[in-house]
């Protein structure tokens, strides 16, 4: 079975507090017993901008 999960992390005010992107998706695979193969990272400053492709888990 091949499922498309998807997370988004919302604004937060204190950043120590924030997850990555992936880190829902990642924990809902968990909790449906998947095994997940691939993950991406896609984000937009705002609904005019274009898509950009972030690297895994905010490293640099």
């Amino acid at each position: 079975m091949r499922l498309i999960l998807i997370s988004v992390t919302p604004e937060v005010i204190n950043t120590s507090t924030d997850l990555c992107m992936e880190t829902v998706a990642i924990w809902e695979a968990d909790k449906l017993i998947q095994k997940f193969t691939y993950s991406i990272c896609m984000a937009k400053k705002d609904e005019n901008s274009t898509f950009k492709v972030l690297t895994l888990f905010g490293v640099r």
